[in-house]
């Protein structure tokens, strides 16, 4: 479709008035909202299908919603209108206002003008999502959200072009088509205001009533988008000391009632399975004809925890990881557009090209921070249901272990599973896509680099690669150090619990001199070990700030890179 716009650039950017083509805002315009709203409709079934809430109150907001089907419609009739006087009416402006009428957040019924208009799959599809967006107590719904706003911008072109089309004489269209129009269009920008508010409460809610709950549940989707229903805590700490009583309820879902049952269910099925294999079989002799007994496995196997983690969270995950892969693609945008407007400053171009480039920096800046932030807070949450799940089910194994284990692990093992374990996974589940994000991010740069430097990037890949050795080889040692400070820590905990068990015979034969010595020395050795290790990350900090100043000097001592 861009190939509209490419037959005719004088109109579109080489020109001191640019517009868009009528072909172009006919069809790309026009589709662009429309795909992206069917595209997301799975995603928007999967939020309705897992909702717990139920039937939301009819309220004003509804009301007017309802209202809006009308200037909706009058798109419709400016088009069938045009297409009886004779005019050229693309197929595609049959199909918007109809997509527009579907998309509210009730049903409506959709007369079928012309076989292209709908599909009956598509018809079918937009009257359940609609229908279950209000019955299963969707307050919110961000999907539509994005396609009203996308309408706004796309039709924003258009709506333009209408308006100079009526001031000329020669071109002007019918009063009654360019009303119809302009109604339809802010209907449009109508749905898109009242999507910054959200509905009234569900009135069946398959959750536990929270006593302070969170702002969050009362937030439309651009205030969760930019966290805005956060900023009234910030004001509030800001003027005064912060309480436990100001502090909000957890959300539902993220609550240990909801966490723990869902890994529960997927660790139980990967513990089935190992049992399943562990168990006795049968094997046939043809030779002898008998049956013997053999078992799967010639030793036990151990369940492991990964999969019924991926399995329970990782939809959430992989959300996060789509998320990180737009920031990433963003961060390169805006040096690309910097680039041009700083051309376009030091040549004699078009000013509205500069305002264009300005306005997109502030857009394309907003969107990623919009996607950071998102992406920081679902690896956030991933972290936290994650430590969760595992602290209850160390919990629960520690109360049902039979004697002989209780002998092998010792209590300051468990409380160190809990605490310290459990802790550096939270703490490691929002770096794991570094594993993947730096390489792509460094391909990214050297791509472009490549273009302005040529093969002078390489100086600079050399002296990333030669530290990648020493940065390994400072990891190894700070794990050796971690390992021997849990073992220690480990020892500390179960002479200490020795201790507190035993306090009275401890005063009776006055012992207590011996027992602070021993644990004098195992703190004095883990202070040692976390010396050691903030000695190895205060020299991994200082690489990772000096290799942008050696890639510098490096690059600057090539001839032709000066």
């Amino acid at each position: 479709m861009l190939v509209f716009v490419l037959q005719d650039a004088n109109l579109t950017w080489y020109t001191e008035d640019p517009d868009l083509t009528p072909c172009f805002q006919k069809t790309v315009l026009i589709w662009l909202p429309c795909a992206l709203l069917w595209g997301l409709s799975p995603l928007e079934a999967y939020y309705i299908l897992g909702s717990r809430t139920r039937n939301i109150a009819w309220n004003s907001l509804n009301v007017i919603i309802s209202s809006l089907i009308f200037l909706c419609a009058s798109d419709l009739g400016f088009e069938i209108s045009r297409g009886s006087q004779g005019f050229d009416v693309f197929s595609a402006d049959y199909l918007a206002p109809l997509v527009k009428m579907a998309s509210l957040r009730e049903i409506g019924l959709v007369v079928n003008i012309t076989p292209r208009c709908v599909s009956s799959v598509v018809k079918a599809l937009a009257a359940v999502l609609q229908y279950y967006n209000r019955t299963k107590g969707i307050r919110t719904s961000g999907i539509l959200f994005l396609f009203w706003l996308l309408s706004a911008l796309c039709g924003l072109v258009q709506f333009r072009y209408e308006i100079r089309k009526s001031q000329d004489q020669e071109h002007a269209s019918s009063s009654y088509l360019f009303v119809s129009y302009v109604l339809s269009y802010t209907a449009t920008i109508a749905q898109l205001v009242l999507n910054f508010f959200v509905d009234a409460p569900p009135r069946k809610c398959k959750y536990e009533t929270i006593q302070n709950p969170s702002p969050f549940l009362e937030a439309s989707f651009p205030s969760r988008l930019y966290f805005q229903w956060f900023d009234r805590f910030v004001w509030k700490g800001y003027r005064q000391p912060v309480t436990r009583s100001d502090l909000w309820g957890l959300n539902p879902e993220d609550t240990s009632k909801e966490v723990v049952p869902l890994f529960d269910k997927h660790w139980k099925r990967t513990l089935s399975k190992v049992h399943r294999k562990g168990e006795p079989g049968t094997k046939f002799h043809s030779s002898s004809s008998s049956v013997n007994l053999v078992n799967s496995s010639t030793r036990s196997r151990c369940p492991s925890i990964l999969p019924a983690l991926c399995r329970a969270y990782g939809l959430t995950f992989l959300f996060g990881c789509v998320l990180l892969v737009c920031v990433n693609l963003l961060t390169f945008v805006s040096p690309q557009i910097l680039r041009n407007l700083i051309v376009l400053v030091s040549g004699d171009d078009s000013l509205w090209k500069g305002y264009l480039y300005a306005a997109t920096l502030i857009v394309v800046a907003s969107i990623q921070t919009a996607f950071n932030s998102q992406y920081t807070y679902n690896m956030m949450v991933v972290a936290i249901r994650v430590r969760m799940a595992l602290i209850s089910v160390i919990y629960r194994k520690a109360l049902c272990m039979s004697n002989k284990t209780r002998k092998e692990s010792t209590v300051g093992e468990i409380v160190n599973l809990m605490s310290v374990d459990a802790a550096r996974i939270f703490d490691a589940i929002p770096n794991l896509n570094i594993i993947w994000s730096a390489p792509f991010q460094i391909g990214l740069a050297l791509y472009f680099l490549w273009e302005h430097m040529g093969p002078a990037v390489l100086a600079g890949l050399t002296v990333m690669l030669i530290l990648i050795p020493v940065n390994g080889f400072i990891a190894k040692k700070l794990k050796a150090l971690q390992i021997c400070q849990m073992k220690t820590k480990d020892q500390r905990i179960k002479l200490m619990n020795e201790v507190l068990n035993g306090i009275k015979v401890l005063k009776l034969y006055a012992w207590e001199p011996p027992y602070e010595k021993m644990l004098e020395g195992m703190r004095e050795k883990e202070i040692e070990n976390l010396t050691k290790q903030a000695y190895l990350s205060a020299v991994t900090s200082s690489i990772w700030v000096g290799v942008p100043v050696l890639v510098y000097l490096q690059y600057n001592n090539i001839p032709s890179v000066k």
